[in-house]
C-alpha cells in the first residue's frame, strides 16, 4: 500500500508527520508521500505559511533519512490553482524542490473584486459563490469549476490531480444538481478527455467518505469505467488528515477499480513513477 495525499499538523492535519510514518509502517506501506497545502496568495489557517515552508521541507527530509530501509518517504505539496499568473508563481517557484506534487481547485472567485469562495468548506460559502458570482445558475457554477480544472491541468501539468470532482462535496442528496444530468456528464467527461491527453495521474480519493463528507469516492464510482476507457492512470489516495486513516477504504476502492477494469495503479517508488498491481 501507498498514500501520496497526506496532511500533517504543518497544515490542517491532526498530528506530526512522524506519527503518519509510524502508522504507515505498522500497516505495511511501502511508500508514503506528504502533501501539505502549499501557501496561497491570501492568508488561510489550513495551509502552510511561507515562514513554515522551510521547516516542513526539513522535517520530511529528516524522516526520509531516518526511516530509510523501512519505508520510502516522499516530499510533496498540494497546490491550489488560480487563474492569475502571479498567483500561479507559488507552484512554479516550488515544484522543482519536491519529489512530486498534487494540484487541485478549492476556490471559485468573483473576478471583479478578487473575492474568493471556498467550494468544499461550509455550505454557506458554497451558496454565496453560487448566488453572488453566478446569480444562482448552477450550470455556470459547475462548468466554471471544471473549466478551472482543465486550465489547471494544461498550465501546471501536475503529477497528480487531486479530488477532481470536489464540486460535488456540498451537493448532498443532489440538492443543487444531479450527476446523471446530461450537462453535468458532458462537463466532467470533457475534463477526463483533457486528463487522458496529459501526463498527469488521476487520484482516486477515499478521504471524503472516510471523514463522512460524502458517500462516494472522488471521482464518483460511475466514472471509473470512463477513466479506464480513456487509459487514464490512477493512484489510490486517502487524503489523510489523521494517521489512523491513511489506508481508509483502500480495500473498497481497489475492488471497485478492479470491477471497472483496472489492474494497476501508478505510484512513485525508488524515485520513479511505475505501474504496480492493485
Amino acid at each position: 500500500m501507498v498514500n501520496f495525499h497526506t496532511h500533517s499538523n504543518f497544515c490542517d492535519g491532526k498530528e506530526e508527520p512522524r506519527l503518519y510514518v509510524e502508522s504507515a509502517i505498522e500497516k505495511g506501506f511501502i511508500a508514503l508521500g506528504f502533501s501539505s497545502h502549499a501557501p496561497t496568495p491570501f492568508k488561510l489557517d489550513w495551509t502552510l505559511s511561507n515562514e513554515k515552508l522551510p521547516f516542513y521541507f526539513e522535517e520530511i527530509k529528516k524522516l526520509k533519512e531516518e526511516y530509510s530501509g523501512k519505508i520510502e518517504i516522499y516530499l510533496g505539496l498540494e497546490f491550489d490553482f488560480f487563474k492569475k499568473a502571479q498567483y500561479q508563481s507559488i507552484y512554479f517557484n516550488y515544484k522543482e524542490m519536491l519529489d512530486y506534487n498534487l494540484a487541485s481547485v478549492h476556490f471559485l472567485s468573483d473576478r471583479k473584486n478578487e473575492k474568493f469562495y471556498i467550494i468544499d468548506g461550509s455550505i454557506e460559502s458554497y451558496i454565496n459563490a453560487l448566488n453572488e458570482v453566478f446569480k444562482g445558475d448552477v450550470k455556470s457554477f459547475v462548468k466554471e469549476y471544471y473549466n478551472l480544472i482543465k486550465e489547471m491541468i494544461l498550465t501546471y501539468k501536475p503529477d497528480i490531480i487531486a479530488h477532481i470532482d470536489l464540486i460535488k462535496k456540498n451537493n448532498k442528496d443532489a440538492v443543487f444538481f444531479k450527476e446523471t444530468e446530461e450537462w453535468y456528464r458532458e462537463a466532467i467527461l470533457e475534463t477526463l478527455d483533457i486528463v487522458s491527453k496529459s501526463s498527469s495521474i488521476l487520484e482516486v480519493n477515499t478521504g471524503g467518505i472516510a471523514r463522512g463528507s460524502i458517500s462516494d469516492f472522488y471521482p464518483s464510482e460511475w466514472l471509473f469505467k470512463e477513466c479506464y476507457r480513456r487509459n487514464i492512470p490512477i493512484i489510490i489516495n486517502s487524503d489523510a488528515h489523521d494517521p489512523g486513516k491513511i489506508d481508509a477504504l483502500f480495500t473498497e476502492a481497489k475492488k471497485s477499480l478492479k470491477r471497472a477494469g483496472f489492474s494497476t495503479q501508478k505510484i512513485l517508488l525508488k524515485g520513479k513513477w511505475i505501474e504496480l498491481e492493485i
